[in-house]
């Protein structure tokens, strides 16, 4: 394995606080999906109870266990950095109970959610790095698929957010989608950045 790289440490907890900003004060508060493993967490949220904080890492080890046979050994170190920044800062971000002036309008929240989140967990994913399960998920279909990362993030997104119709307002599909779609867009250009 290469030297941990202390910058991309930074990169990475840095990043997957961005996105568990997103999920606990935008996403969750407006019901809108995100798609991925985050839309998992807000179905699980919603028909269950069951706090992203305990979720992500339930669905992290599965998603992990196979990123851990098929990626390599930096991706392993990283992945697990991720998801505990993620689930510790979601925590203290859903205890703050931050509410935003935009929270009103569901084009401006889809629209930064999308670009904070996709900035957060592409910083992340250039580290070779996860904070939530499709992330690894994601990597493993882009290696071994070659299937381009855009792709792999926004087809599972449009997958969970079908299944969202199952709670969530047929209104807010739209901004689930477009959220999706910027985040996923911002995911592959910052992922792109610094090629690994």
């Amino acid at each position: 394995m290469k030297k941990i790289s202390i910058k991309e440490t930074l990169y990475i907890i840095f990043g997957s606080g961005l996105v568990a900003l997103v999920v606990a004060t935008i996403h969750s508060k407006i019901e809108l999906t995100e798609g991925g493993q985050i839309g998992i967490e807000l179905l699980l949220l919603h028909w269950f109870n069951i706090s992203p904080s305990i979720s992500s890492v339930v669905i992290d080890l599965i998603f992990y266990f196979l990123g851990f046979l098929i990626l390599n050994q930096k991706f392993r170190f990283n992945a697990i950095i991720g998801t505990l920044t993620y689930s510790i800062t979601y925590l203290l971000f859903n205890y703050l109970s931050i509410n935003w002036f935009f929270l009103d309008s569901l084009l401006f929240s889809s629209i930064i959610g999308g670009l904070v989140l996709g900035f957060g967990c592409g910083l992340v994913v250039r580290c070779i790095g996860s904070c939530g399960g499709d992330d690894s998920l994601a990597l493993i279909l882009h290696k071994v698929l070659k299937i381009p990362l855009f792709w792999c993030y926004f087809g599972m997104d449009i997958i969970v957010i079908l299944l969202s119709l199952s709670y969530i307002d047929d209104k807010l599909i739209p901004y689930s989608i477009l959220t999706s779609f910027i985040s996923s867009l911002m995911i592959d250009l910052i992922s792109k950045k610094n090629k690994q």
